[in-house]
């Protein structure tokens, strides 16, 4: 039996396959703030020989308009075979100190010959105007890795600092304000503000504080507030705190056998001592100052003073001491 040519046509046709609508899709990016905007790439999936549309607009994330970007919504067209496309979104460039921040642009309603895939790009605003500061290794006590600043007007300058391990185990912070007036405040993981900080010191003048192994730990990021209230000068440092070297205590070896000796029989006065002290001393910003000394082999005793000062006075082996207030 023969079958009508335009019955084989028929059957021909209908066993076409559909063919699957193109996708579009966007990425994600990361900017700085200082460069004008974020420009999103728009893709298409596959070119095609009509043009594609789809509409989009700007959501607020962490980062929120008109602060930290500008409102944007349009339409994204694909000429006929034109795979890519931009859209381009402002930011906005201040000198607030601000962490990393995200906004997104959303796509919707595309054209009937397309269909998005993913539906929002994502753009994160990198950390801005916030310095980075070396730690300290304590080897002056006004800090010899410092960050300075002279006649800034009134204004808040954020810093920050990845915490370290301790070489005498007390973290010393320092503020030194010369003229005019600063305050110091300071938080891990985020940017510290008056009223919400963990450690803070808004004294008259220069601030600071010393911080135990148990109130910090290696590696954390800590976020610190210089907010200058009045034009000052002033210098930050951070890191290991100062100790003063006092040396051995000094004697007189009268008898040459390497030991101080007080009780033996053909010394009834004891060997000469030699007292040693570290002389007048400022207390820095952190409102205190570390020494350390050695007494010599066969001291019975070992007696500190401050010469009439009426501060505490605390001794521990091995590292630094503490009071049970800490915080100045």
């Amino acid at each position: 039996m023969k079958i009508p040519f335009r019955t084989l046509l028929l059957l021909a046709l209908t066993a076409l396959p559909c063919l699957a609508a193109p996708e579009i899709s966007m990425d994600d990016i990361s900017v700085a703030e200082n460069v004008g905007g974020a420009v999103f790439t728009v893709s298409l999936s596959e070119a095609v020989a009509t043009a594609v549309t789809v509409d989009w607009a700007t959501q607020d994330g962490t980062a929120v308009e008109p602060g930290d970007y500008t409102l944007g919504t349009g339409t994204v067209t694909f000429p006929a075979n034109v795979q890519t496309r931009t859209i381009s979104v402002p930011v906005i460039n201040d000198s607030d100190g601000e962490l990393a921040e995200t906004f997104g642009v959303s796509l919707s309603n595309p054209s009937a010959n397309a269909t998005v895939a993913d539906t929002q790009g994502v753009a994160t605003i990198e950390e801005s105007d916030i310095t980075l500061l070396s730690w300290d290794p304590g080897m002056a006590h006004l800090g010899s890795v410092v960050e300075t600043g002279t006649a800034t007007p009134v204004s808040r300058r954020y810093f920050k600092i990845n915490a370290q391990g301790l070489a005498v185990g007390a973290w010393r912070t320092a503020l030194g304000v010369t003229a005019g007036e600063a305050d110091l405040y300071a938080a891990r993981g985020v940017l510290p503000v008056p009223g919400g900080a963990e450690w803070s010191s808004d004294r008259a003048g220069s601030d600071g504080w010393v911080l135990r192994p148990d109130q910090f730990n290696e590696g954390e990021t800590w976020y610190f507030l210089v907010d200058i209230t009045a034009p000052a000068t002033w210098r930050l440092y951070t890191g290991d705190a100062f100790v003063q070297d006092l040396g051995t205590l000094g004697y007189t070896d009268t008898n040459s056998n390497g030991n101080y000796n007080i009780g033996d029989p053909a010394l009834p006065a004891g060997e000469p001592v030699q007292p040693s002290g570290s002389g007048l001393v400022d207390i820095g910003p952190e409102g205190m100052r570390f020494f350390t000394g050695e007494a010599p082999n066969g001291t019975p005793a070992w007696s500190l003073w401050l010469n009439g000062d009426s501060r505490d006075l605390a001794v521990r082996q091995a590292g630094v001491p503490f009071h049970e207030i800490h915080h100045y």
